[in-house]
C-alpha cells in the first residue's frame, strides 16, 4: 500500500486550509493520506510503528512540518525508504539549523523562499539521496506550499510518476 504523510508548519493546523489542505483534497480518494501537525512529533514512534506497513512513502511538510519529516525520516531509516520527500521552504527546532536528510530517503525535492524574517533550513543529504527540485523562489514563507509547481510535483510523486 502506498501513503502520504503530510506536516504542516508553525501557522497552519492541521485541519486550517492552505495549501497542503488542498493537495491533501485533491489526492485522497486515490490515495491513502495522513496529515499531521509539527507539534505532534511525539507521535512519531507510533507513526512508525503503523506506516512500516507501506509499500511505498511520500513525506511532503511546510516550514515546522519539514523538520517533522526530516525527524520522520530519520525515525524509519533501517524500517522502511522514503520515495520522495517534498520540502517547502523547510525550518528546523530551533530556527536557523539544518536538515541532515537520510540516506533511505531516495528522492528530495525543496522549495525555498529567497528572502525574509523566518531562516530556510540547510539542507544535507547522504549518499543515495537524490536532489530533484532545490528551488528558490519569491514568495512570502506561508505561501510557499500554494505554489502550483510545488502542488504539481507533490501529486506526481503520490502516484509515483
Amino acid at each position: 500500500m502506498d501513503a502520504v504523510i503530510f506536516a504542516t508548519g508553525f501557522a497552519q493546523p492541521a485541519k486550517l486550509s492552505n495549501g497542503m489542505a488542498r493537495i491533501l483534497e485533491e489526492i485522497a480518494d486515490d490515495i491513502l493520506c495522513e496529515l499531521y501537525s509539527w507539534r505532534e512529533y511525539e507521535r512519531i514512534p507510533d507513526i512508525v510503528a503503523r506506516a512500516a506497513k507501506y509499500d511505498r512513502l511520500v513525506l511532503v511538510g511546510h516550514s515546522w512540518g519539514g523538520w517533522f519529516c526530516n525527524e520522520l525520516a530519520n525515525a524509519f531509516d533501517g524500517v522502511l525508504p522514503i520515495a520522495d520527500m517534498l520540502l517547502a521552504d523547510p525550518v528546523t527546532r530551533p530556527p536557523g539549523g539544518a536538515l541532515c536528510v537520510p540516506t533511505n530517503v531516495k528522492r528530495l525535492h525543496v522549495w525555498r523562499k529567497r528572502s525574509g524574517i523566518i531562516p530556510t533550513a540547510e539542507i544535507t543529504t547522504g549518499e543515495g539521496t537524490r536532489f530533484v527540485t532545490n528551488a528558490t523562489v519569491d514568495v512570502n514563507h506561508n505561501r510557499v506550499d500554494d505554489l502550483p509547481a510545488f502542488q504539481a510535483a507533490v501529486v506526481k510523486a503520490a502516484k509515483g510518476e
